[in-house]
């Protein structure tokens, strides 16, 4: 082993060491945040989703008791983190048959309870499912028939649970179990939080609900967007109504961050085209299947493709861009913009499972890792979807495909990158491993440091000087920000409007999916950095509620937010994947 390999691997395992450490911090100082918060927001709707929020009893609960018999089941505190390994409790469960069960979500993040093993299981969500759980939030199921009943979150493939059905005199007909989860909302509902900004001459004003997993829009023109769902559909809003058809509807995978996820508008005047560009993880169908294999992995790939909008329709695909994917595997970013030069930036997650070792590239700081493959990056292509290359046929890291597409690396994942109006600066939102979320400047060959390094370097001082360079054509960067305790910062969008006010114009907006808060930021004269709170010792920001956070917060109550976007109006619209809606903030009236 040469001795750079073992210093980036050391540094690697001293930040995975301190994520441990803090990790277990964070997770006592959430319950006290929660505390602080309230587990139920007073200013609440209640709205059919498949979720119930009314309170369950437990008959002859006894946690750890696999013989109990229980009709609610605790999400413990901590369970988005696999270290944790106390996911379900009790667990297992004991269940009558015919009864309906409650989880009742104690983390900070959001979760599920959904039939199956894992969401590649022949079973997932088909026998029951909750449906999204907030953070404080309760989602039931009607639980019916005989036998072993194991279960998973759809979001952290990690935890898993079992319940242990006995039959009863309200087992149905057919003996199988029955769902009330959001397929069938008459039968229960989950209570929202209803949106709230702080500043009193702004409002928020919903503009559709009812959404099923929102990921993204795209504007056409005002009161007319493309938004995206993350089962594989995209949908026009037109004054806001929903088409009654789909523009699109693809096969695509189910893991937690594989789906319809990126979306880019491009006007073509010299073809009178409109381009619409759509990142997916796409399932391929035409796999031949394997004899005697009781489970086939349908194979996956995370593309980028042009379509065209023609009469309402999109139409003649062009695939652009082929990267990896693997059902079980996160991370796999998909958020598009066009740059000023008018060429397509994408985010590239890392595209591996919890476990580090199962994808070492040299995008990921492995200095003897495989070779690179187009994850853990900022990609860019032209609207022809070749690469972006200097006057002498170079790209920004090398020459060989697909490293000349990268514009930064040693990122973990994004969902949010944006271009400074004033700069042209490319700025990113990233969520660490564990900890330690990002605000980035992404310049030119810009390089993150993951996995080796996560957060400011002072920590690990040898850290930077021990990752991949390619040749030095790599710079290391520190954050601009830091979120030590998650919040899974997400839609960094530039407000590129003084219709909320002169204050805001052309600052950075970034909401986040753990909290549902949005966090707004000056920048420095130069455009450089962040202006943060004084409170804030490396530009961190410790907890949710640490001193200074209230400087930077925004509004709150958003119900976990995938995305912030500009409309033609100049308002912000907040995208709310938990929440299922679409908000437009603008003054009050």
């Amino acid at each position: 082993m040469s001795g750079t390999f073992s210093k980036a691997i050391f540094g690697v395992g001293v930040v995975l060491a301190l994520a441990a450490f803090i990790s277990i911090y964070v997770t006592s100082v959430a319950q006290d945040n929660q505390k602080i918060q309230g587990t139920t927001v007073p200013n609440t709707v209640e709205q059919p989703t498949g979720v119930s929020t009314a309170a369950t009893t437990t008959t002859n609960q006894n946690s750890g008791n696999s013989g109990s018999i229980v009709s609610s089941i605790i999400i413990s505190e901590g369970s988005a983190a696999q270290q944790v390994k106390v996911y379900y409790q009790p667990n297992p469960s004991g269940v009558i048959s015919g009864s309906k069960v409650t989880w009742t979500n104690k983390d900070i993040a959001p979760h599920t309870a959904t039939s199956g093993l894992s969401s590649s299981a022949a079973d997932s969500g088909k026998i029951f499912d909750t449906g999204l759980i907030s953070p404080g939030s309760t989602g039931s199921a009607v639980v019916s028939g005989n036998g072993k009943v194991p279960y998973h979150c759809t979001f952290h493939p990690w935890m898993t649970g079992i319940t242990q059905v006995s039959s009863s005199n309200q087992t149905t007909s057919s003996g199988s179990l029955q769902n009330t989860s959001s397929s069938n909302p008459s039968q229960s509902t989950r209570t929202i939080t209803v949106p709230t900004v702080n500043d009193s001459n702004l409002q928020v004003v919903q503009v559709i609900s009812n959404l099923s997993m929102p990921t993204t829009i795209a504007f056409l023109g005002p009161e007319d967007f493309l938004m995206l769902q993350k089962g594989g559909t995209v949908f026009r809003v037109t004054n806001g109504t929903l088409s009654s058809h789909p523009l699109l509807n693809v096969s695509v995978g189910t893991g937690i961050t594989q789906g319809m996820l990126g979306v880019a508008i491009s006007k073509n005047s010299e073809f009178n085209a409109t381009y619409v560009f759509l990142y997916y993880t796409e399932s391929l169908k035409n796999q031949t299947p394997v004899q005697n294999q009781t489970s086939v992995f349908e194979p996956l790939e995370n593309r980028l493709y042009r379509y065209e909008l023609v009469n309402g329709k999109l139409v003649n695909p062009k695939l652009l861009t082929v990267l990896p994917a693997k059902q079980g595997f996160m991370d796999n970013g998909g958020y598009l913009r066009i740059g000023p030069d008018n060429n397509v930036y994408f985010s590239v997650g890392a595209i591996t499972a919890s476990d580090i070792s199962a994808v070492q590239t040299l995008t990921q700081n492995f200095v003897n890792g495989t070779p690179v493959d187009g994850r853990a990056g900022i990609l860019r292509v032209t609207q022809d979807g070749d690469p972006v290359l200097s006057k002498e046929d170079h790209g920004l890291l090398g020459d060989s495909a697909p490293l000349n597409l990268y514009y930064g690396y040693g990122l973990k994942d994004s969902f949010g990158i944006d271009f400074d109006p004033l700069t042209g600066n490319l700025w990113d939102a990233e969520p660490g491993r564990i900890i330690s979320d990002e605000i980035n400047l992404i310049e030119p060959g810009f390089n993150g440091g993951f996995e080796a390094l996560q957060g400011p370097s002072t920590y690990v001082p040898a850290a930077p000087a021990d990752l991949v360079y390619f040749n030095g054509s790599g710079k290391y960067r520190d954050p601009e920000f830091v979120w030590t305790q998650k919040v899974v910062p997400v839609g960094l969008k530039f407000l590129t409007s003084n219709k909320l006010g002169e204050k805001y114009e052309n600052d950075i907006f970034v909401g986040s999916f753990l909290n549902g808060k949005i966090y707004h930021f000056d920048l420095n004269e130069n455009r450089t950095h962040l202006v943060v709170p004084a409170p804030f010792v490396y530009k961190q920001m410790a907890t949710w509620n640490a001193t200074g956070s209230e400087d930077i917060t925004f509004g709150d109550g958003f119900g976990g937010i995938s995305s912030l976007n500009v409309g033609p109006d100049g308002y912000l619209y907040v995208i709310s994947f938990i929440n299922g809606a679409i908000y437009k903030i603008m003054p009050v009236q």
